[in-house]
């Protein structure tokens, strides 16, 4: 592809992504409390804005997590 002129990387797993030394530098990796007693790791925003930080409150819902809620909301008459 590259040859061709089609910009291509490799898809690093997530071991590998968390392992990239420009993640490490950038201070990539957050570990994030799911509610439940476990870290979760996850990704933080790649911008960083000095005058307004960004605050991680939780990680992303789990599979199906606000599905009840969100069907809830949905058959509700408008």
């Amino acid at each position: 592809l590259e040859a061709a002129g089609v910009p291509a990387s490799p898809i690093n797993t997530i071991g590998q992504m968390f392992a990239d030394p420009q993640t490490i530098a950038r201070g990539m990796r957050l570990d994030l409390d799911d509610g439940h007693g476990n870290r979760l790791p996850s990704v933080r925003a790649p911008m960083v804005m000095s005058g307004t930080p960004l605050v991680y409150k939780r990680p992303s819902p789990r599979l199906g997590e606000h599905t009840a809620e969100i069907l809830a909301e949905l058959e509700k008459p408008k």
